[in-house]
C-alpha cells in the first residue's frame, strides 16, 4: 500500500443503483480501510449523478469491482491497481478469466457453495447476523428484522417492508353552491285586481263597438 495507508484517498463509487442506501456502501467499505465521510454527488441542488464519494484510509486494496447485496458496484480511486471485474484479481481482464468469484466472502477460485467460512452478511461480512438483520440496512431503511425461519433478503426487499407512512391529507370537497330559484317581484297591494277590471273594462268597449258596427 505504500504512502496509502497514511493519507487521505478519494474513493469513486459508479453504478450503484439510486435505492441502495449509503449506509450499506458505508458498511462494506470498512473492510479495505476506515471511512472518514461519505456523500452523494450532485450537479445542481437535489440533482444527483448516480456517483457516491468516499473518504478514506486503506488497510488493502479496493477491487475495481465489488458486488454488494447482489449489486455490482464499480470502485475507482487514483493510483488503483488494475483488477478483473470478474474475480478481483490483477494481471487480466475479465473477457479472458475462467476463475470463480465466491458471493458469500468476495474471495476468488471458489463459489459460495463451496466457501469454507460460515454465512456472512452481505453488506459488513459479519457472521454474527443475516444480511436482513445487518444494522446498516436496518437503520437506513427504518424496518423491524424478519422473524426467525423467513429466511433472508436483499435491501430491495428489506426496503419494501417499511412501514407505510402517513397519507397526505385529501383536500377539501367544495361544497354545492345552493342554486337560489328567482324570487317573485312583490306586487302592492290592490295590483292585481286592478289589472282585472281594467281588462274587463277594455272588453266591454271591444263589444260595444262591434255592436255599433252591426247596428250601422
Amino acid at each position: 500500500m505504500g504512502d496509502a495507508e497514511n493519507r487521505t484517498v478519494i474513493v469513486k463509487v459508479y453504478e450503484a443503483p439510486n435505492e441502495l442506501p449509503d449506509t450499506v456502501l458505508i458498511g462494506r467499505l470498512p473492510y479495505y480501510g476506515k471511512v472518514l465521510s461519505f456523500r452523494r454527488d450532485c450537479i445542481a441542488v437535489g440533482v444527483y449523478n448516480g456517483v457516491r464519494t468516499a473518504r478514506m484510509r486503506f488497510s488493502r486494496p479496493i477491487p475495481s469491482s465489488l458486488r454488494v447485496v447482489g449489486e455490482q458496484v464499480m470502485i475507482f480511486y487514483e493510483s488503483q491497481p488494475h483488477t478483473c471485474h470478474r474475480c478481483g484479481g490483477e494481471g487480466h481482464v475479465a473477457n479472458a478469466c475462467k476463475v470463480s468469484r465466491c458471493f458469500n466472502c468476495d474471495g476468488a477460485g471458489h463459489r459460495a457453495d463451496d466457501c469454507p467460512k460460515p454465512g456472512l452478511c452481505n453488506v459488513c461480512f459479519s457472521e454474527e447476523h443475516f444480511t436482513c438483520r445487518c444494522p446498516f440496512i436496518i437503520f437506513s431503511a427504518n424496518v423491524k428484522p424478519r422473524a426467525e425461519g423467513q429466511g433472508t433478503a436483499s435491501y430491495a426487499a428489506t426496503v419494501q417492508d417499511r412501514p407505510p407512512g402517513k397519507q397526505p391529507p385529501k383536500p377539501a370537497e367544495k361544497k354545492k353552491q345552493e342554486v337560489r330559484k328567482p324570487e317573485k317581484n312583490n306586487l302592492p297591494v290592490g295590483s292585481e285586481s286592478d289589472d282585472k277590471e281594467k281588462n274587463k273594462n277594455n272588453n266591454e268597449r271591444i263589444n260595444n263597438n262591434k255592436n255599433h258596427n252591426n247596428n250601422s
